[in-house]
């Protein structure tokens, strides 16, 4: 029964449909622990090759949920391929998308002048305010060079 579900995650990997593991257990009513530890034990048996979440998804999903503005959107999303040339993918690979998306939304919102707070977009995201701050802390060395391009 569980690897139905997990079927149905690879899919939509697969497809780049915009769907986590969250979501996934919530819809099946599965816990995400088990449904994480059988999705692993399933791509290492089988050698599956999923490929990585595309963030911008993430991005836009989490932007249209709270009250962000498309400029706010753009520059997320500018943020993001900034760190994915910088690191050629290697950064995001195996991160949760949806903390990197909430984490680049609120750089974006205070690079423009928005006020919306941690929480607000944590709350949006599913996440926690702590998830936020710990990504953010990670994608600093990225910041000086955003900060300068306009």
């Amino acid at each position: 029964m569980i690897t139905f579900y997990i079927e149905r995650y690879i899919a939509c990997r697969e497809m780049s449909a915009p769907k986590t593991l969250k979501e996934i257990a919530k819809a099946s009513n599965i816990r995400v622990k088990t449904l994480s530890k059988d999705y692993r034990l399933l791509l290492t048996e089988l050698d599956l090759k999923v490929p990585n979440n595309d963030l911008m998804y993430y991005v836009s999903k989490v932007g249209n949920a709270i009250p962000a503005s498309e400029k706010t959107k753009r520059r997320a999303l500018e943020l993001v391929d900034l760190i994915n040339k910088k690191d050629r993918n290697t950064y995001t690979s195996g991160k949760d998308p949806m903390g990197l998306a909430a984490t680049v939304l609120f750089v974006a919102s205070a690079n423009n002048g928005e006020n919306m707070t941690q929480r607000e977009i944590a709350t949006a995201a599913g996440l926690t305010t702590v998830t936020i701050r710990c990504r953010l802390k990670e994608i600093s060395k990225y910041l000086d060079t955003f900060g300068n391009q306009e």
